[in-house]
């Protein structure tokens, strides 16, 4: 599986979370309801691994929260870890 190329990257430009939030208007309810932070996020991110979505997914329906699911997602899932 190739390295994906996430939205929040253009060119030499990395976009931060704000501003792609701005752009998509994509937000998990979640973090709508309690707000964006880090504890909010890795509930979010938990919620995600527990139904089985694939980073791929994150990148499609919410672009801005791409980059830090995807590095949770490679520590949480690699072999010899709680989830793998």
């Amino acid at each position: 599986m190739q390295p994906l190329v996430p939205f929040a990257q253009l060119g030499d430009l990395e976009l931060k979370r704000e501003k792609i939030i701005k752009i998509t208007n994509k937000v998990p309810s979640m973090i709508q309801k309690w707000g964006d932070t880090k504890s909010v996020r890795l509930a979010q991110y938990n919620k995600w691994i527990f139904s089985k979505k694939e980073p791929e997914y994150v990148l499609e329906k919410y672009p801005a929260f791409f980059k830090g699911y995807d590095l949770f997602y490679d520590n949480r899932m690699t072999r010899g870890f709680k989830y793998a």
